[in-house]
């Protein structure tokens, strides 16, 4: 009974579909062996239009078992005698049958190499390379040359030296390897290497090789957009034409689409050995350059990453990368090569066995409020929220500038803020997709791990998932920081905190209290009280030492002591003054204290205790030393038990503190809230002008509410709010209540003329 006998048709060129071709089949009648299957498969072509193995034999076909048999490399192909039996039973199983390249086939005409090489020449001519960085972000002012030059002054200076001595030892010639997560930079550095190169042959003091770098070429080839990796290598065994053929596709005058311009190449110079070295060769000679030694290269190489990667020396990510360490340490031209890519394991692994030199390029982050201009509260509030990152900036430039500023004043800030995490989901898709984050106690370890402020190696793993640091910030919106510290864009902390696991105790309101401390003014204190309760979730059950806890303070003895949360904190007002020495202050106070029970381990000793949180703020100019902290200390905590902490934006002088006792001051305030940072200068710095505050921004204050936004918004209409005793006369006889004291907080016109 005649069955269908399956196969596929490869290129024998690249090993890959041959013309774009799926899998087809042939009746088994007349096909006992090879040789009858060779015919059929032949003949079946001849009666397509076109006849896409035109020009090619039967006897020139070569067949494989199935593909695994053509992709080991000791892999044989089938006698034409062997027996069709069961092969090509399936697409699965599909025999594997090898068409030849042009200069192989019966009856082909091939052009000799001179006159492949006159015909190569004249479609080619010198262009400079397309932006690699297409993004709204491209002709941002670029922040951080300075440092990035320094950076590279000596690994360059030293590459220049070993090449003008001909020394090709691997060592002198650093490979520039620019690794970073999606939408941090990477592609941009790229497009401004030249720039950063003559900044460091610059501060070399090298006049030569200042010279040779303002005149460098610049090839710019990309394995993401228009010329992405298809999932194989153009030439299996020439790993390096996936750059040659990029960098010649820079330099074509008929710009066809890449998988067309490809074919076309090897159609036209299928005796042509086009290696990176051969292309270098090709433009000294379209710009009449009589030795290649006079020129200088720079060689970007972006998305790295899109190479196919196991691990192994055999993989295309090794190949490719090693093919252009290969051509940096040999090249007749002075050639700087940089390449780029989301990770670095890969990167350590593909270049472990090896002494190549190399030199890690960070992009950093950027200085939003230099690129994206603001004009309200919230903007300004946003800007800061997106941590530096380019695409997220970008993202939120795109969504502002659909709006007036008079628009984005009467904007509800929850609704604002939802949609930019809408378009940032979408920039940013592999985060929110990922099955890592749908987890909340993955949310949980990441939010501690940033939280600590613990200095991580790039390849150890989150707390008690699987996932590395290295892997984490391939994500995006992550960064491994210079001194080991995780840490992440602040928008992104927020929807990791709602994702936190809401079975470990009282956060019922929690997404509440979240969106009021990410949306709206608070006071000082309740901002802290906010960031105690996150660090009480972070850390729930989980035992941790008492500095890791209250990473970035500074601290008396607090050796050998952990602290454990049993379940996650909530927030609520005192109503009476505590056994602990701990009230709250009154409403003239500059600030309260924040107080609760702790669970510490002293050294093999069990202890409850409590901890104290005392948030002062200063006159300008104060400053705290050791007696004003004593006395702060000693009217708000038990000296021999409690663990005391004083939060306050002054600066302190330098004192040693005693036991148990921290500080956060003016210089401790990044190390201390890290991400949290600009909402604690807006608590004390910014409280919201009463006069110019929208309805949304006033509701949301906590002792408003609605009415209370709408009485304000009809009293000023009649007329303004010049200071607190004025508002208080309009709005609250009384004088009482936390109404009263939210409006004591807030900005007059009488203040705005102060300032």
């Amino acid at each position: 009974m005649a069955r269908k006998v399956w196969f596929h048709l490869a290129d024998a060129t690249t090993r890959g579909a041959y013309a774009g071709t799926q899998a087809a089949s042939v009746s088994s009648d007349g096909v006992s062996d090879i040789e009858d299957l060779r015919k059929a498969i032949r003949q079946k072509y001849r009666h397509d239009h076109p006849d896409i193995l035109e020009g090619i034999i039967a006897d020139q076909l070569r067949v494989y078992a199935n593909g695994a048999v053509y992709e080991d490399k000791d892999g044989e192909p089938l006698e034409v005698d062997s027996l069709i039996g069961a092969l090509g039973a399936s697409k699965k199983d599909a025999l594997i049958v090898v068409v030849p390249p042009p200069a192989q086939r019966g009856g082909a005409t091939v052009e000799s190499p001179e006159a492949q090489w006159e015909k190569l020449l004249d479609s080619l001519e010198w262009k400079k390379p397309r932006r690699l960085c297409a993004s709204s972000g491209q002709d941002w002012p670029y922040q951080g040359e300075s440092e990035l030059a320094g950076h590279l002054v000596e690994p360059l200076a030293l590459h220049y030296t070993a090449w003008y001595l001909q020394n090709e030892d691997k060592q002198n010639h650093a490979i520039n390897l620019v690794l970073s997560g999606p939408g941090t930079g990477k592609s941009r550095m790229l497009d401004q290497m030249k720039g950063l190169m003559c900044a460091a042959a610059a501060l070399s003091n090298n006049r030569k090789l200042k010279e040779r770098m303002e005149n460098a070429f610049v090839f710019s080839v990309t394995f993401e957009n228009g010329t992405s990796a298809t999932g194989s290598l153009l030439d299996r065994d020439n790993p390096e034409f996936d750059i040659s053929y990029r960098m010649l596709y820079q330099l074509s005058k008929d710009k066809k689409a890449w998988p067309v311009f490809v074919d076309k190449l090897r159609m036209m110079c299928s005796s042509l050995p086009l290696r990176i070295q051969i292309v270098i060769d090709i433009l000294a000679k379209l710009k009449g350059i009589d030795d290649v030694k006079k020129m200088t290269v720079i060689l970007c190489v972006d998305g790295l990453q899109k190479l196919v990667n196991d691990g192994t020396k055999s993989c295309d990510f090794y190949r490719v990368l090693a093919s252009v360490c290969s051509f940096l340490n040999s090249s007749r031209a002075f050639a700087v090569c940089v390449c780029s890519a989301t990770v670095q394991s890969p990167v350590d692994k593909a270049l472990s066995d090896s002494p190549q030199k190399r030199v890690f390029l960070v992009p950093p982050p950027l200085r939003g409020h230099e690129v994206l201009p603001t004009k309200t509260r919230i903007e300004k509030q946003l800007v800061d929220d997106m941590g530096g990152h380019g695409r997220a900036l970008e993202t939120l430039q795109l969504f502002l500038s659909h709006y007036t500023k008079d628009q984005l004043e009467e904007m509800d800030p929850t609704w604002m803020f939802e949609k930019v995490c809408d378009a940032l989901r979408l920039q940013y898709g592999d985060i929110f997709a990922s099955p890592f984050f749908q987890d909340p106690y993955n949310c949980r370890e990441v939010l501690a791990a940033i939280l600590s402020r613990r200095r991580y190696k790039l390849f150890d793993r989150i707390g008690r998932t699987d996932m590395t640091v290295d892997c984490l910030r391939s994500f995006g919106l992550f960064r491994w920081g210079a001194e080991g510290h995780l840490e992440c864009a602040f928008i992104l902390l927020v929807l990791l905190m709602q994702k936190l696991p809401k079975k470990l105790g009282g956060v019922d309101n929690f997404d509440d209290h979240l969106t009021r401390t990410v949306l709206v003014w608070q006071r000082f204190e309740q901002f802290v009280a906010f960031y105690r309760r996150v660090k009480s979730i972070a850390y729930c059950e989980t035992p941790v030492a008492l500095s890791s806890f209250h990473a970035g303070a500074r601290f008396g003895a607090i050796q050998d002591i952990i602290i454990t949360e049993p379940t996650s904190r909530t927030v609520v007002e005192a109503l009476r003054q505590e056994d602990t020495k701990s009230s709250s202050d009154d409403s003239t106070a500059s600030a309260g204290d924040l107080f609760m029970r702790v669970q510490l381990k002293v050294g093999r000793q069990n202890v409850q205790c409590n901890e104290v949180i005392q948030c002062k703020l200063l006159q300008t100019k104060q400053k705290i030393d050791e007696d004003a902290y004593a006395k702060e200390r000693a009217k708000a905590a038990n000296e021999s038990s409690d663990v005391f902490l004083l939060v306050t934006p002054a600066q302190a002088t330098e004192f040693d503190l005693p036991p148990r006792c921290g500080l956060v001051s003016a210089n401790d305030f990044g190390r201390y809230f890290g991400p949290f940072t600009s909402r604690a200068y807006r608590s004390f710095l910014e409280p919201p002008n009463i006069n110019t505050a929208s309805f949304h921004e006033l509701r949301r204050l906590e002792g408003v509410g609605d009415a209370t936004a709408a009485k304000i918004i009809a009293e000023r209409t009649i007329r303004r709010f010049s200071n607190l005793e004025d508002a208080l006369n309009r709005l609250v006889p009384s004088k009482k209540g936390k109404t009263a004291m939210i409006l004591s907080r807030m900005h007059y016109d009488d203040d705005e003329a102060d300032l």
